[in-house]
């Protein structure tokens, strides 16, 4: 009895391996170097594999995947210049759903349309990674999901540029989420996030993580980003048609612009805030040497003092006045010097060619006078003997 429970045990671990073992061998690491390992390392993908770019590559068609993968390697990604379709799905890598796409380290540009779409309930996450010159723009969260690790962004768009675009495309099930772990970048300001105008989008979803360096807050019919001291980064474009933004914040964020001089400073703050005096100079770099702090206004004629007891539901401008500090103690301009009969020169090297005054003439005529004493007392021996 015993050694039929042993051999059953046995012949369950067999078949417990056999069953597991497919499943963790089939990941693979592969490097590529040439568009045509590229396309076969992605399409014959299983959940797992690592793709490691050991070159740039050029590409002339899109690529497309339903597995778990992570393509890597500090190499470029460039569209050919015969790839100029943007019929259908012309993104450059697209996570199809139930996909996880992780891309780091790479560049992506010149893509026909995007440079990574998130397809459907497909996830892509960026991290390290670079996007420009793509003609539509750089990320499309087509009903996915996109999570910003760090990404950073050149000029994508012909016209307008477009950085994320938030959609939702016709015969897509799943709306789209961004989540923010970590930092974006971009050399444009323009719709850095977009929120789709002309397509089925409704609602989309936006997520901090805890970690995450800059945050996405919704405000109103706006998306923006806050750096790590709040100050708004960017900010979307406005949704013109009825979208519901939610995110994971318990308080909707409402934005503050403060002018000073000729800069605005913006800031993502909680909707029924109430300011101070003291949020507001905190946030102010004044040179105390050079400015005086007037007053906070509502106009930029400065015409209404900003009421501080107001609660702050809506995005609201406050205007600085400050007055130059009037400087009564300026050093005058020095004049040169002036020769006059008080001048000495002799601590310059010059010749004294002044008469002496004060102590210095009565020591003299002293010494004079003993010198003719001294001859007269001479003179007198000598007619004497």
């Amino acid at each position: 009895m015993k050694n039929t429970v042993k051999i059953g045990l046995v012949l369950f671990v067999l078949v417990l391996a056999l069953i597991l073992i497919p499943s963790v061998s089939n990941a693979a690491e592969k490097s590529v170097s040439d568009k045509a390992g590229l396309i076969d390392a992605i399409t014959n993908a299983t959940d797992g594999d690592v793709i490691t770019l050991t070159d740039n590559i050029v590409l002339d068609q899109l690529l497309s995947t339903d597995k778990d993968i992570t393509i890597n390697g500090k190499f470029t990604i460039s569209a050919d210049e015969s790839w100029t379709s943007t019929s259908g799905n012309q993104t450059m890598i697209t996570a199809l759903t139930g996909a996880e796409v992780t891309i780091e380290d790479i560049t992506l540009q010149g893509g026909p349309k995007y440079g990574v779409q998130a397809y459907d309930g497909g996830k892509v996450i960026l991290d390290g990674v670079t996007i420009q010159n793509c003609k539509y723009g750089g990320v499309l969260v087509n009903g996915g999901i996109a999570e910003i690790r760090n990404l950073n962004l050149g000029k994508n768009g012909t016209g307008a540029n477009n950085g994320v675009e938030i959609g939702k495309a016709s015969g897509v099930s799943n709306d789209p989420k961004v989540i923010m772990n970590g930092t974006i970048s971009s050399t444009e300001a323009e719709n850095v996030i977009y929120i789709a105008q002309n397509d089925s989008l409704s609602t989309f979803e936006v997520e901090n993580t805890q970690s995450s360096t800059y945050k996405l807050y919704t405000t109103g019919k706006q998306v923006v980003v806050t750096d790590s001291s709040n100050n708004v980064v960017f900010a979307s474009n406005e949704s013109e048609k009825e979208v519901t933004i939610s995110d994971g914040e318990p308080t909707e964020k409402v934005i503050l612009s403060i002018n000073m001089l000729d800069t605005t400073k913006t800031l993502a703050i909680n909707k029924g805030s109430i300011l101070t005096e003291e949020l507001l100079k905190a946030q102010l770099n004044i040179d105390t040497d050079k400015y005086i702090l007037d007053g906070f206004y509502s106009d930029k004629d400065y015409n209404t003092k900003f009421n501080f007891e107001n609660v702050i539901d809506a995005n609201a401008a406050i205007y600085v006045k400050l007055s130059l500090v009037e400087d009564n103690n300026e050093p005058t301009t020095p004049t040169e010097p002036t020769e006059d009969n008080t001048t000495d020169k002799t601590e310059e090297g010059e010749k004294d060619e002044t008469p002496k005054t004060g102590v210095s003439n009565y020591i003299v005529i002293a010494g004079l006078v003993v010198v003719a004493s001294i001859a007269t007392v001479v003179i007198l021996n000598k007619k004497n003997n």
